[in-house]
């Protein structure tokens, strides 16, 4: 049971042995063992988190994973376009009573995205840029460390980082006017490290398109909307692919509060090193 306005962010089919870790906006991050997470039935509602956890205010969780066997980096990222990676293993502690260290922030910066690393990072601007750079340009640091230039932003901010497997074909993109397109990941242009990068989207004199949402998208999925409080989905295939000189189709003559993409269950494999203890800072 969800409260109402609220989704689901991810969907994990794990076991008792495996740990979730949750990032937050201030470059922390939750080391919460699964077999200490409350067993409740499917209708009801659960805990908060806080509860177990302890949030600074303002502190938010922005992406989830599991423990994963076959994606040993994971990729962190910030508005600002700083960006490291870091071994999982290097995120295992014996003590997580209060969140944890992830990434060194700068005043006023924050983190927007922690990815498992799929061998490419394509940063997405609010301004309709992209930067498709192969991800060992990506130095890998420990969790105490700050990151590097991953794009050049200026007077623009890093709404998404997506690192797309092989069999991915397109990415989702919403903006702020409630138009959206899917675009082929194929077409976007492979470049280096601390560029600009190329725009996603038509520039317009007249009309502003600020890239509010992008994330990976096939065809089975279902896009999720929230309007006026009420949530609607449509099919993936329902968004048209463009090209990237255009601002995309509109999605609603109403205000589009927020968009996502609907989780499908991951399936994952708990990393067979053995654990390191650390204590937190």
């Amino acid at each position: 049971m969800l409260k109402p306005g609220d989704y689901v962010t991810h969907l994990f089919s794990t076991t008792t042995l495996d740990t979730l870790l949750l990032f937050t906006n201030l470059g922390h991050y939750l080391y919460v063992p699964v077999h200490e997470i409350l067993d409740v039935k499917w209708k009801e509602l659960g805990k908060h988190i806080s509860n177990f956890i302890p949030l600074s205010e303002g502190e938010k969780i922005i992406d989830a994973l599991i423990i994963n066997s076959k994606n040993s980096n994971v990729i962190m990222t910030t508005k600002s376009g700083a960006t490291k990676r870091t071994r999982l293993n290097e995120l295992i502690v014996s003590r997580y009573s209060k969140p944890i260290n992830a990434m060194k922030l700068k005043d006023g910066d924050e983190m927007v995205s922690a990815i498992l690393d799929n061998g490419r990072a394509i940063f997405i601007t609010e301004k309709g840029y992209y930067l498709n750079i192969d991800s060992n340009e990506i130095p890998i640091v420990g969790a105490k460390a700050s990151g590097v230039k991953g794009i050049n932003v200026k007077d623009d901010v890093v709404v998404s980082v997506l690192s797309p497997k092989e069999n991915s074909e397109y990415i989702g993109l919403f903006t702020s006017k409630n138009t959206s397109k899917r675009i082929k990941i194929s077409e976007l242009e492979k470049m280096s490290r601390a560029k600009k990068g190329s725009t996603l989207i038509k520039k317009v004199k007249s009309t502003q398109y600020d890239i509010i949402k992008a994330f990976l998208l096939d065809v089975h999925n279902i896009v999720g909307m929230k309007i006026d409080g009420e949530m609607k989905g449509i099919k993936a295939s329902e968004i048209p692919i463009m090209d990237l000189a255009s601002t995309g189709s509109l999605l609603s003559k109403k205000n589009i509060d927020d968009v996502f993409c609907l989780s499908e269950i991951e399936e994952i494999k708990i990393v067979k090193e053995e654990k390191v203890e650390k204590e937190e800072d």
